[in-house]
């Protein structure tokens, strides 16, 4: 058995005494498609930012794929491709360019970036929008391309944060298919809070954890 990404009492309190973690320990086997569930303020995107450093922890241990998150961070971080909720990316750049960018930052030399990036780009849809602008997409494509962004340096580890918001129930359904397509190939990791309009069909099967 192979462990994909393993929390061992991860806690954390933000200024003024916030408890946001209160002592997390989980294990996620390679393979699995797991979901983080709760309300807002559930320490969802906290447990995420912690895994993808962008949150300081107060306490505990994050290993992804063997790699320890504080010793060995260069080696944990190649292993993971985030999702964030917030579109973050230059608006002003073209489609092709963010993605070939982003896998500049990975070590990814510039010929195969632009073949990965038609790789990515089609199996999300994006290939026809390559030369346009990112500031003209669409909500739903402007949440693809954040998809195929994060899979540029082919990460072990893919993290989501609210993957579906401000998408409608169409597009939805379609992107979960997506997901359970990425799954035979990589390790997910998501957080949601928005349960309405989820039927059997509409979404894959996962085991979920709560943060408190």
């Amino acid at each position: 058995m192979t462990i994909a990404l393993e929390l061992q009492q991860l806690k954390k309190t933000y200024p003024g005494g916030v408890q946001a973690l209160r002592g997390i320990d989980l294990q996620v086997e390679a393979g699995d498609f797991y979901a983080l569930l709760g309300p807002n303020g559930a320490g969802k995107s906290t447990t995420i930012g912690i895994i993808s450093s962008l949150v300081n922890k107060t306490s505990g241990r994050v290993s992804v794929f063997g790699y320890d998150l504080e010793k060995d961070v260069v080696n944990a971080k190649r292993q993971l491709g985030l999702v964030p909720q917030e579109f973050n990316f230059n608006p002003f750049e073209t489609v092709q360019q963010i993605v070939v960018n982003q896998a500049g930052y990975y070590g990814v030399e510039r010929k195969e970036a632009y073949i990965r990036s038609e790789k990515y780009l089609k199996q999300l849809d994006l290939w026809g929008k390559r030369n346009e602008r990112a500031r003209m997409l669409s909500g739903g494509m402007k949440r693809r391309l954040m998809i195929a962004r994060a899979l540029m340096h082919e990460p072990k580890l893919l993290i989501l944060d609210e993957p579906t918001a401000g998408v409608d129930i169409e597009l939805r359904r379609s992107m979960w298919g997506l997901f359970e397509g990425f799954k035979r190939q990589r390790h997910h990791h998501h957080s949601h809070h928005t349960l309405p309009g989820r039927s059997r069909n509409a979404v894959p099967q996962y085991r979920h954890y709560s943060t408190r």
